[in-house]
């Protein structure tokens, strides 16, 4: 471009104009075409010693190259490219119908996936027994798994199949279990009445400890060193990891063994998952005696470790007029709860108080 008798190079991109070879002058930000060069081997005669070799207009952008020199030795070639005013209408045109197409492929895909999932949801649908809801909404909710299912959803499906009596959950008591029952139309068997009991009686003052423990305060944690800071390596060490996992508060420390509140007890049975040494059982609450220990050592060593353990001298076992004490491991008493009436026979011969009464009442 010639501008006070100097020619002066345009970069590509930055000529913005209607007409292709004019001299372009400068206009703000765009340069504009003001008149005409001579373009060699086309016809057209020039006032410049400059022309254009080359012009190529695609769509809305015109390109091409300007030949600057007074001689063919001092000719250098510039490229420059050019936009016309209706070629950008015409992109942002463009982009405007490319953004409606996308919304529209966009919006059809939605409603095609919506209609196949919803022919889907009806084809694939699982009936579900109405009954199953209606029970469902009448347990607790507690999730315990006292009555042998993972949950309350999950007995509630075996009662109405019919694999499950309507009497399995102790949260719920003999309320909930008539519920069941009138929904299912079927009698009411009452619930089965169990309570956790913990089976040792070793309390501090009557049971020897092998060392001081000082670590995590948890029996699992204890446990792990040396089966426990007792000396009876199957006793309660009594850092209440079945009363942190009780949900109704039915568990209580009492002279450094675990003891249940048996008015509060659901027989969840989630302290007997706690216990490490699993002294916890879910015991039939009209079953008034239980042996209060679980060691297997021999008489010499669970007597020198415990005053009130079971040496097996099986007194109790000659004494029961039901036969239903028998021996577990030739060294422990163990009663079996079917054949036992409560007449506490047993109790009377046992020299080391090993067999206590837990009354739990009505």
């Amino acid at each position: 471009m010639r501008a006070g008798g100097r020619l002066i190079a345009v970069p590509a991109g930055s000529v913005s104009g209607s007409t292709v070879g004019s001299t372009a002058a400068r206009s703000g930000n765009r340069l504009r075409f003001s008149r005409s060069i001579g373009c060699p081997g086309t016809g057209r005669a020039g006032n410049d010693a400059a022309g254009c070799s080359e012009t190529r207009q695609t769509g809305c952008e015109t390109a091409g190259s300007w030949i600057v020199g007074s001689t063919p030795a001092k000719r250098s070639s510039i490229r420059f490219t050019g936009h016309t005013d209706s070629g950008s209408k015409g992109r942002r045109g463009d982009s405007q119908v490319e953004i409606l197409y996308a919304v529209l492929i966009i919006s059809g895909l939605g409603l095609v996936f919506g209609v196949g999932l919803s022919y889907a949801s009806k084809v694939f649908a699982v009936k579900v027994d109405e009954r199953v809801e209606l029970v469902r909404e009448v347990l607790p909710g507690a999730n315990c798994g006292a009555c042998g299912y993972s949950g309350c959803d999950g007995y509630a499906s075996a009662i109405v199949a019919g694999e499950a009596d309507t009497n399995c959950c102790p949260v719920g008591g003999n309320e909930v279990e008539k519920k069941i029952a009138e929904i299912m139309g079927v009698e009411p068997e009452g619930i089965k009445r169990v309570a956790a009991r913990v089976l040792c009686n070793g309390r501090q003052s009557v049971s020897k400890e092998k060392f001081e423990y000082r670590g995590i305060d948890s029996c699992a944690a204890a446990a792990q060193v040396y089966g426990g800071h007792k000396a009876c390596v199957y006793g309660c060490l009594g850092h209440g990891d079945c009363m942190r996992a009780c949900p109704f508060d039915a568990i209580i420390m009492v002279g450094g063994i675990a003891r249940v509140i048996e008015d509060r007890c659901k027989a969840c049975g989630k302290c007997v998952a706690a216990c490490p040494k699993n002294l916890i059982e879910l015991i039939d609450k009209t079953k008034k005696y239980s042996v209060m220990c679980r060691s297997r050592d021999k008489g010499a060593l669970t007597r020198s470790n415990c005053q009130v353990g079971c040496i097996g001298c099986r007194r109790c076992v000659r004494a029961c007029p039901q036969q239903a004490i028998y021996m577990e491991h030739e060294t422990l008493a163990r009663i079996d709860y079917d054949k036992c009436d409560n007449c506490g026979e047993c109790t009377k011969v046992c020299p080391m108080m090993a067999i206590r009464v837990m009354d739990f009442g009505d």
